[in-house]
Order: C-alpha cells, then structure tokens, then sequence
C-alpha cells in the first residue's frame, strides 16, 4: 500500500495518520511512503520509521513518481492532499497503481475519473450523496478517521474562564470567551456575520480569533473591521498573533468557554483540539460532503444538539450555550473522558476497518468488478 502526501511533517494531519500506520498488520501490509514535501522536521522522521519503504519524492516530476510507484509494485495507492498545496493528482491520474484511494487529506470527491474509491463515513457522507462523488464510496463508521492528541497536556482546569475569580491578561476578564483558531481563509462572509449577531446576543461576550494567518497586525486589523462592520461592538472583538506551537495553541483553550466553528468548511483538527481541552463547538451541518467533515467528532463527543441547521440555529445553539452555565461546567469536566472512550479515540479498532476497507478495494479489482 503506498501513500502520497506533501505533509509527512508537522502538519494537522499528523493528529490523525501516524496511528493508523502504526497499527496496520505488517504481516498483511506493506506500507511505501512518498513524501512530495521539500523540507523535512521532527514529524518526518515518525513517518519514516512507520514506513517500509520510504521515498524522498519532492525532486521527481509527475511521469517519475508515477513509474517509481509502477516499479515498486504497489497494489493500492492512496492520496493524502488532492487539490492542497503540494498535492499530486496527475500522478493519479497516470495510473502507476490498479486501486487508487481518496482519503483524509481531502474533504470531498478529487473529480479525477481515475481514483476509485473515497473513504468517508455515513455523517460526512450519508446514502444519497453517491453522486457528490466520482469515486465509489467506502464508509468507515462511525468515523472516516482516528485522532490522537499531542502527548504532555495538562488536565483540563475544570473552571469555566467566564468564572474565575482573576481575568487572563490577554482577555480583559467578565463574560462568556468565545473563540476561533481555525484558518482564517474560512471566515467568509456568512460566518463573520453569524459571529457578529452571537456577540451582540450573547451578554456580555467577547470572541478571541487566532491563527498563523493572523501573525500580520494589518490582517488582524482587517478581520476585526470585517467584524465591527457586521455589527460586533470592537470591544468584544480580539485578534491575536499566532501560538508559537502546538501545545501552547491547546493551551489557549484554558482560556475559552465555547468554541465557535467557520462553514461551510468546518474545522476538523481544530474541532478535535477544542474538545479534548474541554471546550465546546458550535458547529453547522452542510448540505455537502466537504461541510460535513466535522460531524463524526461532533457525534463522538456526544455534542450533536450544538450542530445547527441554518445560520439562525447556529446563533440560537451559541446564546443559549453562553447562557447554560451548567452546562458548560459539565462539559468541561466530561469532554476529555467522553471523547477517550469513542470510536474517535479507538486507534486500533479504526486500523482494523481501515485493513478492511483496503482489503475489500482490492478483492473487488480482483473480482474485476473495478477495472481501471
């Protein structure tokens, strides 16, 4: 089984990829990576060791790593970036391998008529949405994916920020924290203006974004217009530079009551961050497979009643969670658990779907029932 990927590396996909290759039979399966990035980090050498076989690819045109992966003889290839930077689809689109895969690095069909098959779940892609996608559809429930959490966190402190006694530094203090550390290529227009209506209803609110997109202080500005322009008064609005790392990122959750989620392109790594720390997420449910991607989590952590229809909903499901202390109380001290004891924490039962799912790919191309 190969796999291409540009983000063998520290990367959000790290959260949910090493695990499953660690618990992959290697009696059953060989696993060649070709890594298509041109730097390399600590993360990478994870990568390296998990593999059989490792190819250092970012240097071979597309007609190369197509006939090194026709020469190692891989049997089911699986793409891990589509249309994202550094993604190699014309690779896939020469076929160098008879099962061709679509899977996590994605969040919808690639449109390629040569890729066979994209892993998904029945949330992300309920029975219906066969026609959203070229590929055929290989459901992994009740989640397309396992996540892991980065190792040396603290306990979660049980106390809602809106309750503590002394205010943090970077928030002022008083009131409900909402927050948003997704990419800040997915506040449009339709979140801005949601996020503005939730802080004018929500008493006393106040909603902190950050991001590595908001390292320019002109940037910052310009989203905190965007927002003062919708209707937020500009004191309930911080846009702050980005954390220097990982764990400070998961940190800054200490600092949160609720989490405030962008669409039609949810958050998924963010999502899962968010809730291990204790901190809820209002979220939407799209219409489509790529706004859907952040519902198994949802479902996992037991949250399903906090993802909104409509952006009316949304608004509603945010001033209500604001105003339910006890909820929220609640689920700071039970997220963590909740989430520990779900298929999304279940590393090993995924791998032995994920074993499933390739394996049936591959009796089907053998069955000739897939001919590429």
């Amino acid at each position: 089984v190969g796999f291409v990927s540009p983000d063998f590396r520290n990367h959000p996909s790290h959260r949910f990829l090493p695990q499953t290759l660690e618990n992959l039979d290697r009696e059953r399966f060989e696993l060649f990576l070709y890594s298509t990035a041109e730097r390399e980090d600590e993360n990478t050498q994870v990568y390296k060791m998990l593999s059989n076989v490792w190819r250092a690819s970012a240097r071979m045109s597309v007609r190369e790593l197509a006939k090194r992966i026709h020469d190692d003889r891989i049997d089911v290839l699986i793409d891990m970036a589509g249309h994202t930077a550094g993604g190699r689809l014309l690779v896939f689109h020469l076929r160098p391998a008879p099962v061709q895969v679509n899977w996590l690095g994605y969040p919808c069909t690639s449109g390629l008529q040569s890729m066979d098959y994209r892993i998904t779940d029945s949330l992300v892609d309920p029975p219906g949405f066969e026609s959203q996608s070229v590929e055929k559809l290989v459901r992994i429930d009740p989640c397309f994916m396992s996540y892991r959490p980065p190792e040396g966190l603290p306990e979660v402190d049980p106390t809602p920020p809106s309750e503590r006694q002394s205010a943090t530094p970077m928030l002022g203090g008083g009131g409900v924290t909402f927050v948003s550390f997704n990419a800040i290529q997915k506040v449009n227009a339709r979140v801005v203006r949601a996020w503005a209506r939730v802080l004018k209803e929500a008493r006393d609110a106040r909603l902190v974004i950050r991001h590595r997109g908001t390292l320019q202080a002109d940037v910052r500005q310009h989203l905190k217009e965007r927002l003062t322009q919708a209707g937020a008064s500009p004191d309930m609005v911080v846009v702050e530079p980005p954390a220097a790392g990982v764990h400070e990122a998961m940190m800054a959750y200490n600092h949160a009551d609720i989490a405030l989620d962008t669409f039609p392109y949810p958050g998924v790594t963010t999502t899962c961050e968010a809730l291990w720390m204790g901190v809820p997420v209002v979220s939407m449910e799209g219409k489509t497979s790529h706004a859907r991607n952040g519902l198994p989590i949802m479902h996992a952590a037991g949250l399903g009643d906090l993802v909104a229809k409509d952006e009316d909903a949304y608004v509603a499901i945010a001033v209500k969670l604001a105003a339910d202390v006890e909820r929220r109380r609640e689920l700071r001290k039970t997220l963590r658990g909740t989430l520990e004891s779900s298929a999304l924490r279940d590393e090993k039962g995924f791998a032995r779907k994920f074993e499933h799912a390739i394996r049936g790919m591959w009796r089907e191309r053998c069955a000739g029932v897939r001919e590429g």
